[in-house]
């Protein structure tokens, strides 16, 4: 009898777990795909370079202060985008920072490209920075992608409006 109450015990135990990992399954099929992110300093489009399939997380992208930065992402979100972030922060203990959501026409968004330029500030402290870009959804899910920057100190007279002109100024 001790025996059967012991096996007993063993096969309900079994059949519990079971049946909390098909609750894991639920909650995992709600996902955010974050692909082809590509960053980069004023004057980035340059018609002889092409930036297509380019990794930006294996290399430190650089913009000066004063200029804009540029983020491209495709985004990818099961249970629709409720709303994009993107952080910058000093690396060197710094004290400049960026957050700035994005909703609007991500808002409810299940596949969409995300493109913005963010404008640095003239007198953003010069260093390097980590750079997020975090995408939550309607459940509470998110991911994020990672890379490097580096802000390089404004240049007197440098003028960044007419760089977005396709020419390298």
């Amino acid at each position: 009898m001790k025996q059967l109450t012991y096996i007993s015990a063993i096969v309900f135990t079994l059949f519990s777990l079971a049946s909390c990992s098909n609750d894991d399954d639920a909650t995992a099929a709600a996902k955010i795909e974050i692909t082809e992110l590509e960053l980069g300093g004023s004057g980035h489009h340059n018609e002889e370079e092409s930036h297509e399939g380019h990794d930006h997380a294996e290399e430190v992208v650089e913009v000066e202060a004063g200029g804009d930065l540029h983020i491209a992402a495709k985004v990818y979100a099961s249970d629709k985008v409720a709303m994009i972030i993107v952080e910058l922060h000093s690396e060197n203990g710094g004290t400049w920072e960026l957050e700035q959501d994005f909703t609007g026409k991500y808002v409810n968004a299940i596949n969409t490209e995300f493109h913005e330029h963010i404008l640095i500030p003239e007198d953003a402290v010069p260093g390097d920075y980590h750079f997020h870009l975090v995408v939550k959804d309607l459940s509470g899910n998110q991911a994020e992608e990672e890379a490097e920057l580096k802000i390089l100190e404004h240049v007197e007279g440098h003028n960044h409006e007419d760089e977005h002109d396709g020419h390298n100024h």
